[in-house]
């Protein structure tokens, strides 16, 4: 537990009473503190610059942002001589703006850390360029470069007295004090504006895209994809790279926008018409191929084992197992529903949006991947130089980290496929890559009769390869050919 001690020391300074703390310990509050800490360490070494809050600043720019306004708003101090500290403050929570960033802020740990990080960050990045500004103009003023030559956090620490009498301690004249002192007042009311507002924009688009980002996770991977996520959505990822985390969003979004379509698209389960041209047959009726189809011999067959004459009967009965021994016997053809098997390159390349479009190629390819599930139960793998079995919390770990890097090999997939061996499964292979693959391999998918279960759909910049002429391989161009692709392999 955080001692009184500490508490009464931040409160001395502090621009509040205990009563913003609305009569809980300050342990509740601390992790946020810490965070605001931590947070606006991260937008100044963005910047390169150093800034070394009091603890106390950091505690009021945390809880003005995290606690409800008309709380702050009790809790303000009422001092005959405030430091300037406490009347920015005062100034920026009764601003107009600052009610429309509570009710993005308020109760929200991690979007009050980020605005009370970027509030301080902002008003002593502005503060500080507008002295130096001032100071390189009037060279002469003693008082002016006394007042650079301090950080800005330590002057804001100071009441307008003691600040006067700082300055006038450096060996100023009373006219270069009291010039340094109007300048140092023409900045912060605007600087104050100004950070305020900055802090609207940045609290309002995080929040808005993470929300937009833990959305789709939602979707993609129920709270299994929760845990991943909250780092890769973080305060911290959004301050190291703005655009970065917009492009992660983005990824997560444009899958949800591609599941969708697809789920509209896609039939409720694979046809017939694609099982027969799997197995071979006309009209619904075909040989049989295996013991498990005995409860499908047509009628006309077992016709034959009901006459009454018992020493026909007997001929016919031997008739009939020589044939179904000799697979001679016809079935019906069942409406069997084929299980796909979609292979995914992974590779960095693959993160780049189609061309013409602002679709991610990973995206389109991991919205069919969660269609795949939800209507077929298939299976789902990803590949680059190696091969591995997906899930639907790994399909948002890969849409939060992947990069432009890595290869591709897609001797890995059809490994894959010679593994399983599944005459009853079709094996779509997406990727925007083409590798060279073994004779060998294409030699094991033809003797195991699987060279017509595999399927590609290839995107740019893949191109033509000697190879492909053994297999069924779609081109794609944009998002609607892929969709007619996805339409034609399934």
């Amino acid at each position: 537990m955080i001692e009184s001690k500490i508490v009464s020391e931040l409160l001395k300074r502090s621009a509040f009473t205990d009563r913003i703390y609305r009569g809980l310990p300050m342990d509740v509050y601390f992790p946020g503190i810490s965070m605001t800490e931590k947070t606006l360490g991260i937008l100044a070494k963005r910047e390169n610059l150093v800034i070394k809050p009091k603890r106390y600043q950091v505690h009021d720019s945390f809880l003005m942002f995290y606690q409800p306004i008309d709380v702050v708003l009790r809790s303000l101090k009422n001092v005959a001589n405030p430091t300037l500290w406490q009347r920015i403050v005062s100034s920026a929570v009764k601003s107009e703006e600052f009610t429309k960033i509570s009710k993005v802020t308020v109760g929200s740990q991690d979007l009050a850390a980020l605005a009370g990080a970027r509030f301080i960050h902002y008003l002593v990045k502005e503060v500080g360029n507008y002295l130096r500004y001032q100071a390189r103009n009037n060279p002469q003023n003693k008082a002016l470069h006394q007042l650079v030559s301090m950080p800005v956090e330590r002057v804001l620490n100071m009441s307008d007295q003691r600040l006067r009498r700082k300055l006038g301690a450096s060996g100023a004249s009373q006219q270069d004090v009291q010039q340094a002192m109007q300048v140092l007042q023409e900045i912060l009311v605007p600087a104050t504006v100004a950070a305020i507002e900055a802090t609207l924009q940045d609290a309002s688009t995080y929040a808005e895209l993470k929300q937009s980002g833990m959305d789709a996770v939602q979707m993609i991977a129920g709270s299994g994809g929760f845990g991943f996520s909250h780092d890769a959505l973080s305060i911290w990822t959004f301050l190291r790279d703005p655009d970065e985390f917009r492009r992660r969003v983005r990824l997560l979004r444009s899958t949800i926008d591609m599941f969708r379509k697809f789920m509209s698209v896609l039939p409720t389960s694979l046809q017939h018409q694609q099982t027969v041209s799997v197995w071979g047959g006309i009209s619904g009726v075909d040989r049989m191929l295996r013991e498990s189809q005995l409860k499908d011999v047509l009628p006309s067959e077992l016709a034959s084992l009901a006459v009454e004459d018992e020493k026909l009967r007997e001929i016919l009965k031997l008739d009939f197992l020589l044939r179904l021994a000799q697979k001679q016997v016809m079935v019906y053809q069942r409406s069997a529903t084929l299980k796909p098997v979609i292979f995914i390159d992974k590779s960095g390349s693959m993160a780049e949006p189609m061309p013409g479009t602002g679709i991610p190629k990973i995206s389109m390819a991991c919205g069919l991947a969660l269609a795949i599930w939800m209507k077929y139960r298939g299976d789902v793998y990803f590949f680059d130089t190696e091969l591995e079995k997906a899930s639907r919390s790994r399909v948002v770990q890969l849409l939060l980290t992947i990069r432009a890097d890595g290869g591709t090999r897609i001797e890995e997939a059809l490994k894959e496929v010679i593994r399983r061996g599944r005459k009853d499964e079709v094996y779509v292979i997406i990727s925007d890559g083409i590798d060279i693959v073994d004779d060998e391999i294409i030699e094991e998918l033809k003797r195991l009769g699987l060279v017509k279960n595999v399927r590609f759909i290839l995107v740019p910049p893949s191109q033509e390869a000697p190879w492909l002429k053994n297999f069924r391989y779609w081109y794609a161009r944009d998002v609607a050919q892929f969709i007619n692709a996805v339409r034609a392999v399934l």
